[in-house]
Formats: structure tokens, C-alpha cells, sequence
């Protein structure tokens, strides 16, 4: 795989963990005031903001974490093919 390929391809598997320990943190620090939950949510609320925004309401359930994994599955996917190993 090219440089830039696995360069890539590590920035959304950094961004996946990230949404994930926001997943797990919103139950320890729901409101971010703590340095890693302010730190998580500057990260990925570029990503899953918009996506709150054109998903419908689901009542009290945020889904936007699982639709932005889905995203990032698809371009590593992607990315992968582009730059085959």
C-alpha cells in the first residue's frame, strides 16, 4: 500500500477509536466537562454533528456513532482497493 494510502487508512482507524471512547465515555462524563471527554468531543463531533443533523429522529437514541463506523468501513474499504498492499 502507498504512503499516503496507509496514511490514510490509520487517520480513520484513529477516528473510529475515537468515536468509540466517546461511545464509552458519554456514560462516565455525558456532558464533556472532564480534559477527555472535551478532548473526544472536539474530535468527533466534526464528523457525527453533521450526521445528527440529516439523520431522522430515533427518539433518544443516537445513531450517528454506528452510521459514521459504517462510513469509515466503507472508505477504508475504499482506500484499500485505490492502494492494494
Amino acid at each position: 500500500m502507498a504512503p499516503i494510502g496507509s496514511l490514510v487508512i490509520l487517520l480513520l482507524t484513529a477516528m473510529q477509536i475515537a468515536i468509540f471512547l466517546r461511545f464509552i465515555f458519554t456514560w462516565i462524563d455525558p456532558a464533556g466537562r472532564t480534559a477527555i471527554g472535551g478532548f473526544l468531543n472536539g474530535v468527533t463531533e466534526p464528523i457525527l454533528g453533521p450526521i445528527r443533523r440529516l439523520m431522522p429522529s430515533v427518539g433518544v437514541i443516537d445513531i450517528s456513532p454506528m452510521v459514521a463506523f459504517i462510513v469509515i468501513y466503507i472508505l477504508q474499504t475504499i482506500f484499500r482497493r485505490v492502494w492494494p498492499s
